[in-house]
């Protein structure tokens, strides 16, 4: 998992120790390193009276590469960033910085660029607090723009504005974007409630007002698979921690008690694999931990800290990513069967060594005549074959009970020497009419 960190120097209501930046950890082993060489706009280490630092950051899937801004007061009147950051290892070996426009001198308060998410095909969603820019900065007059990090800073089409009207009054603080249903949410705070909203997307368009949040500052949204959402805030008057489902449909939520008694949640994530839950808050004001919520059940989860800052801090972690295995890649091609992962969640679990039952599920609509899945170590570099794009260089092959669900079995034996092994699969396969098809690819990551 990554964590996006600011720094705080306000006392107000307490004081909290540690930098901003970024910082890795394993939620199941719970050790906290700092991504180092990053620029101190993102660490925190420039002027400032009260915040500076990084409010997310976001992995690019099968890339080296992480998204990440930086915010705080001094950047009033100059270029608020957001940073491409090429990593080896733990090290920033490289950086791009792409200006998203100058801060107004009333942005005190507002939240810049909150949180984000990378869509399938690499580009970076960015929920935007229009209020954060002066007048005729592009972003002024939008809550969504879309970073390309395959484009170079400055040039057309690398960061764009997506048309978003009548803007919401308030300040844009969340956001959790469901591509299936072609809709994106947004958490928007004021003094005394936050309003959840749904923009249409990619075309962008009216912000419709869904569900209001009284007594609450919104800070973070995350989508569940079934089209809910989980929402982070906490209390404006006494700082208290919520989460809470969300069901837009109905516009209802259900409180999640397992964090009365803490304070200031801060940013929420969802682990595709499990399901579980992770949020940041405090059990005391002036620190932050990762705390799972395991099921993800208001009623029956269970809630334990999964990390906790170093010993000098580490400011205000506010976003959470987590880099998920099994992970999907690539575009199913040939048949439009419908042969499709089902990794979100995975049945099996995660794959873990010791895992003798792990296993990758599959679902179909219509079973396939004929499924076989390949195995490999490395992505394949042949081009297009038989009309189906290979995206695995295979080892071995299995032939699947065809089926409208179906599971490549992958044992894990307990050896730690497997640790970090990557393994790809992919299946092809053909469909009544004798098509051939082929799925999108899947990364496993074997843990610890």
């Amino acid at each position: 998992m990554l964590t996006g960190s600011y720094r705080y120097f306000g006392t107000q209501p307490c004081a909290i120790q540690g930098p901003g930046g970024i910082y890795t950890f394993d939620p199941r082993v719970g050790v906290v390193q700092p991504i180092t060489g990053l620029p101190n706009e993102v660490l925190g280490a420039t002027p400032s009276t009260f915040i500076h630092g990084a409010d997310f950051a976001v992995r690019v899937p099968h890339t080296n590469l992480i998204v990440a801004n930086a915010w705080g007061d001094s950047t009033i009147g100059q270029q608020l960033p957001v940073y491409v950051l090429t990593l080896n290892g733990l090290q920033v070996v490289a950086t791009q910085r792409y200006d998203a426009g100058i801060v107004g001198p009333g942005a005190w308060g507002a939240a810049g660029l909150p949180q984000a998410e990378v869509l399938a095909d690499g580009r970076v969603l960015l929920a935007v607090d229009p209020t954060t820019f002066q007048a005729g900065e592009a972003l002024a007059n939008t809550m969504l723009a879309v970073l390309d990090p395959s484009k170079a800073p400055a040039t057309s089409g690398a960061l764009q504005p997506v048309p978003v009207t009548p803007l919401p009054s308030g300040n844009t603080n969340a956001m959790a974007v469901d591509i299936g249903r072609g809709v994106v949410w947004i958490g928007v705070f004021q003094q005394s409630q936050s309003t959840l909203y749904s923009v249409p997307f990619p075309s962008g368009g009216a912000a419709t007002a869904v569900l209001t949040m009284p007594s609450a500052l919104v800070t973070g949204l995350a989508l569940e698979p079934s089209g809910s959402l989980l929402a982070t805030s906490y209390d404006v008057s006494s700082g208290a921690a919520q989460l809470l489902r969300i069901d837009p449909s109905s516009a209802t939520s259900v409180l999640f008690p397992q964090l009365n008694g803490m304070f200031y949640a801060e940013c929420v994530c969802l682990e595709p694999a499990t399901g579980d839950i992770y949020v940041v808050a405090g059990a005391t004001c002036e620190r932050r931990d990762v705390h799972r919520i395991t099921p993800a059940d208001p009623t029956t989860g269970t809630l334990a800290v999964v990390a906790a800052p170093l010993g000098g801090g580490w400011g205000v972690p506010s976003g959470l990513d987590i880099n998920p295995t099994p992970e999907v890649y690539g575009q199913p091609s040939g048949s439009s069967l419908g042969v499709t992962w089902q990794v979100a969640p995975n049945a099996a679990g995660l794959p873990r060594i010791g895992n003798s039952g792990f296993a990758l599920g599959l679902t179909s609509p219509t079973p396939p005549l004929f499924a076989a899945a390949q195995l490999g170590l490395t992505n394949s570099t042949q081009p297009i074959v038989l009309g189906l794009q290979l995206l695995v260089d295979p080892i071995v092959n299995l032939v699947l009970a065809p089926g409208s669900t179906m599971q490549v079995p992958l044992a894990i034996p307990y050896d730690s020497n497997l640790i970090g092994t990557e393994v790809l699969a992919q299946v092809l396969f053909f469909d009544s009419s004798v098509m051939l098809g082929a799925t999108a690819g899947v990364q496993v990551t074997v843990l610890p």
